[in-house]
């Protein structure tokens, strides 16, 4: 019969009848070698460096996270700030500010302009400043379509002056 700890007790034998002793010598050697020591030592820094920076870059990609549902939710005036440069995601952090930077421009810019339009104020042009392709297109497609109305209320106003001086003619 095989005993299933026959096994170990070779090993443990083996190791209390010379080859312990040995195997340390040779270990406690090679670490104390310049070489083998330096290249321990890189090793082991670089493990610690990547944990860091893994736990730096999943703190950033929670922020990103929530600088997105924060957008979802219609609040378009955060951004990530103090992005550090040495992590995975911080090309991301910084590719998400610039589109918020267009996505808050443009909606800005647009509620103006109708709002300025609104109080028949047409005096104001779009400012396209800083808008990058189709947000400045549509600024300029807003713009187009606010000339309009404008165009629509200054006829109507000379209509309404014409008519007004007509009513002042006839009942004299």
């Amino acid at each position: 019969r095989i005993s299933s700890h026959c096994g170990f007790q070779r090993i443990g034998a083996a190791f209390r009848g010379g080859l312990g002793p040995l195997m340390v010598y040779v270990f406690w050697r090679l670490a104390f070698e310049p070489g083998v020591t330096g290249i321990a030592l890189v090793m082991l820094f670089s493990l610690v460096l990547a944990f860091f920076r893994v736990q730096d870059n999943h703190e950033l990609d929670k922020k990103i996270a929530t600088l997105c549902n924060e957008v979802a939710e219609g609040r378009l005036e955060g951004r990530m700030l103090q992005i550090p440069d040495h992590l995975f995601s911080t090309a991301t952090a910084h590719a998400i500010n610039k589109m918020l930077d267009q996505f808050e421009v443009f909606l800005r810019e647009g509620q103006t302009l109708i709002a300025y339009s609104q109080h028949n104020r047409f005096y104001r042009p779009p400012l396209t400043g800083g808008l990058h392709g189709q947000f400045s297109t549509s600024i300029l497609n807003i713009s187009e379509s606010l000339k309009g109305i404008e165009s629509n209320y200054w006829r109507g106003s000379v209509e309404k002056m014409q008519a007004e001086l007509a009513d002042m003619k006839t009942s004299r």
